[in-house]
């Protein structure tokens, strides 16, 4: 299945990014591919969209979400400062990673089981 999620559908959830459109489809290309992996994500989320038991409007959700946390940030700036004659104005970022990731209410919404074990934790039977 190819990524249902385009650059309108990003833009229509009130997403804005200085990239073009071909930059942004891109990286809504590789949220996708992130998503569906293997390892980390939802390999069987596809035969889910296409069964019907999880709308893919949450799919674009959780697609558009991701890619914009990389988006909004893509040098990964921790902090900076503009100054204007006597006025300055200063910021930093709580989000400053330009990593891809899904947080854990992002996996739930698409169907993602969480693990029963957790770092450092051990369950005894």
């Amino acid at each position: 299945m190819q990524n249902p999620t385009v650059v309108a559908d990003y833009t229509k959830r009130g997403y804005t990014s200085n990239a073009t459109d071909a930059v942004v489809q891109e990286k809504l290309n590789a949220t996708w591919r992130a998503l569906v992996s293997p390892d980390d994500g939802v390999p069987d989320l596809p035969a889910r969209i296409a069964a019907g038991s999880v709308d893919v409007e949450l799919v674009k959700d959780v697609v558009s979400a991701a890619t914009d946390r990389v988006l909004r940030n893509p040098e990964g700036y921790t902090e900076g400062g503009e100054a204007i004659d006597d006025f300055r104005a200063d910021w930093k970022r709580g989000d400053a990673s330009t990593d891809l990731y899904f947080t854990s209410a992002e996996l739930r919404r698409v169907g993602k089981v969480a693990s029963t074990f957790s770092a450092g934790s051990l369950k005894l039977s």
